[in-house]
């Protein structure tokens, strides 16, 4: 599933799993504190014009970022996520 959140809809928090087929500008537009992870990683994304069609994995493949850092990245990613949908849901 291209794009993929794991819920139906952006708008929609159930529990959202970022994953490397995540799309960058939907990310960054429903959890705008991801922006600040990417940066931190050498990922510039909320610059660029190619988030809206560039996954994470794509992101991370262009950025050249390291194989041990992805995993990382990720997890630092979804904890954004829980974060995020904790106080949304309070």
């Amino acid at each position: 599933m291209k794009g993929e959140i794991l819920y139906n809809s952006v708008m929609d928090h159930k529990s959202a799993t970022i994953t490397l087929e995540t799309n960058v500008f939907e990310l960054i537009s429903e959890y705008p504190d991801s922006q600040e992870i990417l940066i931190e990683y050498g990922i510039p994304c909320a610059s660029c014009h190619f988030s809206s069609f560039d996954s994470v994995g794509d992101s991370v493949a262009e950025f050249g970022i390291e194989e041990d850092d992805v995993k990382e990245l990720l997890e630092q990613l979804n904890e954004v996520v829980k974060q995020t949908d904790a106080k949304d849901s309070s």
